[in-house]
């Protein structure tokens, strides 16, 4: 009889796992990934226009290169970036998007790398 329960509790022990691993970050819609950069490319491409097509980050002025295929989910947001080319310089700026109903809205812009070289400093913020 307590094998059985022991069994149980096992069972029900890999099978929240597997819930929760399937859940996790990595494991994000293609739906949600596209909605994500979406939303990235439309702001990328707001900015652009504002700023008379060149990409400001501070007081420089960058071209769009392009947005990386990955994204992540950090907590309540996803995370994604693009990668802005200063002159030979190359900055990688993550974009902090969430979900809001059925629309998807970026709510911050970090400049995460230059060359590669951490950097993680708030460009924008909603």
């Amino acid at each position: 009889m307590r094998s059985k329960m022991t069994m149980k509790l096992v069972l029900l022990f890999v099978m929240s796992l597997a819930i929760l691993v399937s859940c996790s970050k990595d494991n994000i819609s293609n739906a949600d990934k596209a909605a994500v950069q979406g939303a990235m490319k439309a702001f990328v491409d707001a900015k652009i226009m504002k700023d008379n097509n060149v990409y400001k980050i501070e007081d420089k002025n960058g071209a769009f290169d392009y947005l990386h295929d990955e994204v992540k989910w950090e907590g309540q947001v996803f995370v994604s970036c693009a990668d802005i080319k200063v002159g030979s310089d190359v900055y990688d700026i993550d974009y902090y998007v969430v979900k809001e109903k059925d629309k998807y809205i970026v709510i911050k812009e970090l400049l995460h790398k230059i060359n590669k070289k951490e950097i993680n400093r708030t460009l924008w913020e909603q």
